[in-house]
């Protein structure tokens, strides 16, 4: 009896002992699970902050790259442009020089001769005749002054610098109207733009509708003058024959 209570005890012991080694084990397995599970959401954190961290860095650096690269583009640029602005500039001071030349010069000799056919034509006892051909010479000489006012203009619109761009291409697009025996529709706003600017949209615009009148067989044409933000646009549109480039 006493041998039985003692195999007894020793099992109860055994059995105890072995739960208590499970238990102990599933604590140990539980802790370790949290720690590793705690490793891993520091590591991710880590992870994630130097994923941030090299991304930021890299945007950084792709914007810097960037930065540089427009830097230099606009410097090429404006070193290319810097040799198309001075002959642009040498151009137009030239056609301005040749234009107060032929104001000057061709204005006057032309003044006189039409003065000398008005006092022609008042002279006493003239024949008839003469006092025709004395009328078509003045009417010649209004077609010529005409067309010297239309030359000098083309050489070195002073509308431009009078009354600025806007209504110079008023102007501008008015005239080609009539020549052109088509409307010419105009949506021009107002822009600031320094004088080298203004002459080049207004020499665009010119070369435009003389390419038009030349060429183009149009029905309408349409010229736009638009302001956005610090830049201009400018367009030129007909509807007449294209060409294959």
């Amino acid at each position: 009896m006493t041998a039985l209570r003692q195999a007894f005890a020793a099992a109860l012991t055994r059995s105890f002992e072995q739960r208590a080694r499970a238990r102990q084990e599933n604590l140990d397995a539980l802790c370790l699970n949290r720690a590793v599970s705690a490793a891993l959401t520091v590591f991710s954190a880590v992870a994630l902050w130097l994923f941030v961290r090299l991304r930021s860095r890299t945007d950084d650096q792709a914007a810097q790259q960037q930065a540089r690269l427009e830097g230099q583009v606009q410097a090429r640029t404006a070193d290319l442009r810097e040799p198309n602005d001075h002959l642009q500039t040498a151009r137009e001071d030239e056609r301005s020089h040749l234009a107060r030349e032929m104001h000057d010069e061709m204005g006057g000799f032309l003044s006189a001769l039409k003065l000398d056919v008005v006092r022609l034509r008042k002279t006493p006892d003239m024949p008839p005749g003469a006092l025709d051909k004395a009328a078509q010479i003045g009417q010649r000489l209004d077609q010529v002054i005409a067309l010297k006012r239309r030359v000098i203009e083309d050489l070195h619109p002073s509308a431009l610098d009078m009354l600025g761009l806007k209504i110079s291409l008023e102007i501008l697009c008015r005239e080609a109207a009539d020549d052109l025996g088509i409307p010419v529709r105009t949506e021009l706003h107002e822009v600031d733009l320094p004088a080298p600017a203004r002459l080049t949209v207004y020499r665009l615009v010119q070369e435009s509708l003389t390419n038009i009148r030349k060429y183009a067989q149009a029905r309408e044409v349409a010229v736009r003058l638009l302001h956005q933000g610090n830049t201009a646009q400018v367009e030129v549109r007909d509807d007449g024959r294209g060409f294959d480039p």
